[in-house]
């Protein structure tokens, strides 16, 4: 579908300009050339966004219980807790208000919602940089990991991760760039200023807390790790 809609795109400034606000849309009805038509394929694109929407919930809710687990959120007591079913139903509830709260933001600013949307690309580049990264300093130092059943030659690896990161640095950078030169308060990116700040709310509640309470997967690495040289 997206291949298809790519290439059947057409002007893709008349489509920015449509009265409908929506420019695939007015692609999807440029393309078919029928309403009913046009209805019926946004709707089961709707569908389709709504079934990704319940998997991304799903999926965060359980990287928040896995880190509330660890010791690593504020009130991680009632995020990692798991009902009677086995279920972390707090992480789910705080997850899923989360994200009806972001996606209601685009009814009062549609500028601030597309700042929250960088900043979640920015966010993600951010989780690449420091797994990579870490992961390259331990070959570096030629230290041990743990066994895995597929494992890349060491410089083979080196090289892909020394590549990887040198894409992500530049693509990084240019993700707090405005879309245009000179831009005014409404068109500028103010991704960088909403990124510092969850950055400095995190290193304070590490300096404060987290520092004292978190009990990450580094720990349960050792432990392995020590447990594999005494055997």
């Amino acid at each position: 579908m997206t291949v298809s809609f790519m290439f059947a795109i057409g002007d893709v400034s008349a489509d920015l300009i449509d009265p409908s606000g929506q420019p695939w849309v007015a692609v999807v009805y440029r393309i078919t050339g029928s309403q009913a038509a046009t209805i019926v394929l946004i709707l089961i694109m709707m569908f389709m966004f709504f079934f990704c929407a319940v998997n991304q919930v799903t999926t965060s809710s359980r990287q928040v219980f896995a880190f509330a687990r660890d010791k690593g959120f504020p009130f991680h007591k009632f995020l990692s807790k798991v009902n009677a079913k086995g279920v972390p139903s707090n992480a789910v509830y705080v997850t899923l208000a989360f994200t009806c709260i972001l996606a209601l933001i685009i009814i009062g600013s549609t500028t601030a919602f597309n700042i929250i949307l960088s900043v979640t690309a920015t966010g993600l580049f951010t989780s690449y940089l420091i797994v990579i990264g870490t992961v390259l300093v331990r070959k570096l130092r030629k230290g041990s990991f743990p066994a895995s059943r597929f494992e890349v030659p060491r410089t083979l690896g080196i090289c892909a991760n020394i590549i990887a990161m040198c894409f992500l640095i530049v693509a990084f950078v240019f993700l707090f760039f405005p879309a245009a030169p000179n831009p005014n308060a409404a068109g500028m990116n103010w991704g960088i200023l909403i990124y510092g700040s969850v950055i400095i709310i995190a290193l304070l509640d590490y300096t404060l807390r987290g520092r004292h309470e978190y009990d990450g997967p580094v720990s349960y690495i050792r432990r392995e790790l020590d447990y594999v040289e005494v055997k």
